[in-house]
């Protein structure tokens, strides 16, 4: 029974691992070749609209401040800070994260905005972010290629078995030189 069980789950296990293979190569190409961005949230000031731990989808086109919209700004420190847009005033951006009781004390210059999130999905992030640890992102490719690998290997075995059978009874059909 349980043998049975994991021949029918087998296809199953190879398939999903196939999927993560493709989605995580999505994640990595996506902010290559298109304007969309990937980012992880690390702070919890955009609470409860965006969670900490989240991913973050991000238009780098769309860069023209929008009240009530959540844009993604470079910080003096060189870091990326997503907040709300709350106010445009002379050429200023006023923001302030949702969970924070007050805006920003400095207003932001347009040229600081680097895009505008689109959506994020929760929880997400901390996956991304054990993904990013190259001897996990190892391992993963590793165990994935195996068990695929191991699944090819499986069937070609199985090829081989069916012609040998074939073979052995073709032979055994023929009639004998006596």
């Amino acid at each position: 029974m349980t043998t049975r069980f994991l021949r029918g789950a087998w296809p199953a296990v190879q398939m999903a691992l196939w999927m993560l293979v493709v989605a995580v190569a999505v994640l990595l190409a996506l902010p290559r070749f298109t304007s969309i961005d990937i980012l992880i949230v690390r702070g919890g000031s955009m609470e409860p609209a965006i969670h900490l731990g989240s991913i973050e989808v991000v238009n780098r086109n769309d860069r023209t401040p929008v009240v009530g919209a959540v844009g993604v700004f470079q910080d003096q420190g060189g870091g990326l800070v997503s907040h709300r847009i709350v106010a445009v005033d002379a050429g200023l951006i006023q923001t302030k994260g949702d969970a924070n009781a007050a805006p920003d004390l400095t207003p932001r210059s347009p040229d600081s905005m680097v895009g505008t999130v689109l959506f994020s999905i929760p929880y997400l992030g901390y996956i991304l972010h054990v993904l990013e640890l190259p001897l996990v992102f190892f391992l993963l490719l590793l165990l994935t290629g195996g068990v695929i690998v191991a699944g090819e290997v499986r069937a070609i075995m199985r090829e081989v078995r069916k012609l040998r059978s074939a073979r052995r009874e073709a032979a055994s059909n023929e009639p004998g030189d006596a």
